[in-house]
């Protein structure tokens, strides 16, 4: 998976806010494998993947409407950042911030 910034963060809370709370680990662990799987398309064959985008979590995002972020110390939107953060810490070597 390409670099993860703070954009990618942001997106990906969004998307997991939009979702009940009981599908957001499973939602959450499936957007990190495919931004993955499709960084190692792009690097392979050199261009974007279709529908995966380019390796990175933002790329991965399903399309759909999202949620706003809010602010930080929302519990719902602390604990979105807190399962990406965690989900990502089992990566350590994709942190690039």
């Amino acid at each position: 998976m390409r670099a993860v910034l703070l954009g990618d963060l942001l997106a990906l809370v969004r998307v997991l806010k939009s979702v009940p709370a009981g599908d957001r680990l499973t939602l959450c662990r499936r957007i990190i494998r495919t931004a993955e799987l499709a960084d190692r398309y792009c690097r392979r064959l050199g261009h974007v993947h279709p529908d995966w985008g380019n390796g990175t979590l933002s790329g991965a995002l399903p399309p759909g409407p999202v949620a706003p972020v809010g602010p930080v110390d929302d519990p719902e939107t602390a604990a979105c950042f807190t399962m990406v953060l965690e989900q990502l810490a089992l990566r350590p070597r994709l942190l690039h911030m």
